[in-house]
């Protein structure tokens, strides 16, 4: 996942998604159906723009 594809996919989040609660559901369920190396990409690029993403395991 490169910056591009990084912000695509939160487009993607707030579009499929509203208020905070249905978009963390949203980008753990998207997350999930990735493949491991993707989602510490995202997590990379989440540290990167200097913002702090939690998702809650459960």
């Amino acid at each position: 996942m490169n910056a591009d594809s990084f912000w695509e996919f939160i487009e993607g989040c707030r579009e499929q998604a509203h208020g905070r609660g249905e978009r963390l559901a949203w980008l753990r369920g998207a997350l999930s159906q990735r493949p491991l190396t993707e989602i510490v990409q995202f997590q990379v690029c989440v540290m990167l723009s200097g913002r702090l993403v939690v998702l809650p395991t459960s």
